[in-house]
């Protein structure tokens, strides 16, 4: 769709507002390359099941699976950060991730990610995005039309979010009942897969209230030596992206390792 300036600068105020500075963690990205060649030949079993018939099962799904098993055992990267010196619990793992649509991605929240398989995921997932599909376009173009037409009422909304996100700190329980309802949207953690673009690197922005994101990035083929032999063998990029005010490096490299082991067995870790 072929927007005026106009159009895509009242869009893109939508990204201003999540990215907010008030929002932004000072973050540390760490990454590691997992062996990919068992997922895929475990995708390829999934698909062949009647289950998979409707929805076939693709790597993002598995990933999705893999990173919520591991939150299990990492928990408090499933936990709400204020920014200051409060860190709330959540007691669901509710993974989400980004899908390209075009002129702005659409985020799809995976509720309960853990305790669903991975047939369970691949038809939420579906099933999600077709009805964001039918309905992202006339969404945001009634977001546009308000901005644009509703100028004065628009400049003192971006006035009362000021003012809200500054206070929200001061009070806890404000806070901590905005992160939940946040959470129906966003979701408790972030998946958002960026090799389908070749990206082969990035270190993003982690956004408030979340304590780290993963990152998923192109595949690579890597010539290594096998019982003597010189073979091809393909691995997955990860980078996973953490507040370091509320965490070192140890722990989410642990976390990193756990997602990797879980790609690397997935018929023991993404059942």
């Amino acid at each position: 769709m072929n927007r005026t300036p106009e159009e895509i600068i009242a869009m893109r105020r939508l990204v201003i507002d999540r990215f907010h500075r008030l929002n932004c963690a000072p973050t540390v990205t760490i990454n590691m390359d997992a062996f990919i060649e068992p997922a895929l030949a475990f995708k390829d079993r999934l698909n062949q099941d009647e289950r998979a018939k409707k929805y076939k099962i693709t790597l993002n799904h598995i990933i999705l699976k893999a990173t919520a098993m591991a939150l299990r055992e990492h928990i408090f990267f499933n936990y709400d950060y204020d920014g200051k010196y409060r860190i709330y619990p959540n007691d669901k793992i509710d993974i989400r991730t980004p899908v390209d649509l075009g002129e702005f991605p659409m985020h799809i929240v995976i509720p309960d990610t853990d305790k669903k398989n991975v047939f369970e995921i691949a038809q939420t997932f579906n099933e999600r995005l077709e009805e964001v599909r039918k309905n992202v376009d006339t969404q945001m173009q009634k977001y546009v039309n308000f901005q644009m037409k509703n100028k004065g009422l628009s400049a003192l909304m971006n006035v009362w979010t000021e003012i809200a996100r500054r206070a929200r700190p001061y009070f806890p329980r404000w806070e901590k009942r905005w992160f939940e309802i946040q959470h129906r949207f966003i979701g408790t953690f972030m998946v958002t897969n960026m090799g389908t673009l070749g990206v082969i690197d990035c270190h993003g922005q982690l956004v408030k209230p979340s304590i780290a994101a993963l990152l998923v990035l192109s595949s690579k083929d890597v010539a290594e030596i096998v019982d003597g032999k010189p073979v091809n063998r393909k691995y997955l990029g990860l980078a996973l992206e953490f507040d370091h005010r509320v965490t070192d490096a140890g722990e989410p490299g642990r976390f990193l390792a756990t997602i990797k082991r879980n790609l690397e067995e997935p018929e023991k870790y993404c059942i």
